[in-house]
């Protein structure tokens, strides 16, 4: 599974998908720019596949125009994606803007089990033996409570009370 990293620069505006030196894809492709567009590192199942997707563009059907892009290339991707919402109420022209000066790459994925190192396990508490609830909460000492029998309402008190007493001893 790929994961798409998204970084924001400012001061760097990212091209635009037609003039990007990685990518000589339209915005908007048509039919045709489809047709003749040459695939990087395209099996025959992908090479299928975008042929059924030329086939739906020219009956008239909805052809989703980032699936036409190269998916290897995360620019290109992110560009096609802003240029599919482009226009969208739900997403205003200065969230369009800044969503288009980010500099868009998939991240690295470690190899092999090294991934599980990085995800930190949880093991769910027991129920409380008072009422059965999987409601709970973890005290400042690190216990777990029940939120019913014994609400966090002390040691929330207990913690905004250490806060207070951290501000007067900074300087």
């Amino acid at each position: 599974m790929l994961d798409l990293e998204l970084i924001f620069a400012p001061d760097k505006a990212a091209p635009p998908l037609g003039d990007s030196p990685t990518n000589d894809l339209a915005p908007s492709p048509s039919v045709d720019d489809l047709a003749s567009e040459p695939c990087a590192d395209v099996n025959e199942a992908d090479a299928e596949t975008r042929e059924e997707r030329i086939a739906i563009a020219q009956e008239g059907g909805d052809c989703d125009p980032v699936l036409a892009f190269d998916s290897s290339d995360a620019g290109a991707v992110w560009q096609a994606a802003l240029d599919h919402l482009d226009g969208d109420p739900r997403f205003p022209p200065d969230l369009m803007d800044s969503l288009r000066t980010a500099d868009a790459r998939w991240a690295d994925v470690p190899e092999g089990d090294d991934w599980g190192e990085l995800i930190e396990v949880i093991d769910p508490p027991d129920p409380c033996p008072n009422c059965g609830t999987l409601e709970r909460w973890q005290s400042l000492a690190g216990n777990w409570r029940c939120m019913r029998c014994d609400p966090p309402a002390v040691a929330l008190r207990l913690r905004e009370r250490a806060e207070v007493i951290r501000r007067q001893i900074k300087p």
